[in-house]
């Protein structure tokens, strides 16, 4: 998964830091668990050279439109203590949420995790929205309040489409409730992703460099 976002969109971003296997147990994708997850990736980033305007941080079952997700953040001050959770709004499937930091709300979060964060929040927001001390920005939903981010409810199969009936529409009221100008898919598996990436960058007619932002993912 990790050589696939590699290949693809991670192509359009300035710098990654890859956070070893090892410290990631995919069977427990529990609100606590991504907690404790998203505070190791936060904090191994201090070892990173902080030159970057914005900071990601998510897993490698994601895919993201750099060039969208560029966009909504140039709006925003980085010089400021702004961040925002990237998360499908618009589903009960569970699934692991993004994180985007500007680089001083990654400063802001290495001075307070110690005495403001705590394990025992029920979601990564509140945990997030505790430790900054501020509210998060939103991104993720735009004006028609459709999310930006969609989490992939049937994975692709090889030869599926053979077995389903006449008229199938692939739960097109589902599809519908996400926006027309999405920042990324979530929840996608290898086979997704590797079919995801070669469709976007036909349609695309090719990738764009587009450098704006240091990612770092497990």
């Amino acid at each position: 998964m990790t050589t696939l976002c590699q290949k693809s969109w991670c192509d359009n971003v300035d710098d990654m830091f890859v956070i070893p296997h090892h410290y990631v147990n995919w069977q427990k994708p529990t609100e606590p668990w991504l907690i404790h997850h998203f505070s190791k990736m936060i904090l191994h980033s201090r070892r990173l050279p902080h030159h970057a305007e914005w900071y990601m941080f998510a897993f490698d079952n994601n895919y993201f439109f750099v060039e969208r997700l560029v966009k909504e953040l140039s709006k925003f001050d980085s010089h400021l203590p702004i961040y925002t959770i990237l998360r499908d709004s618009n589903t009960d499937i569970p699934h692991k949420p993004v994180l985007i930091l500007s680089r001083f709300a990654l400063n802001t979060f290495y001075d307070l995790q110690e005495d403001n964060c705590s394990a025992d929040s029920e979601t990564v927001e509140d945990w997030l929205t505790t430790c900054m001390s501020i509210p998060p920005i939103t991104i993720s939903i735009d004006k028609k309040k459709k999310s930006r981010v969609f989490a992939v409810k049937r994975h692709f199969q090889v030869d599926e489409m053979k077995s389903m009936p006449v008229g199938y529409h692939d739960d097109k009221e589902y599809i519908h409730s996400h926006s027309d100008s999405l920042l990324s898919f979530t929840n996608l598996t290898f086979d997704d992703l590797k079919l995801l990436s070669v469709f976007v960058a036909k349609v695309q007619g090719g990738p764009k460099k587009i450098k704006k932002m240091t990612k770092s993912y497990s």
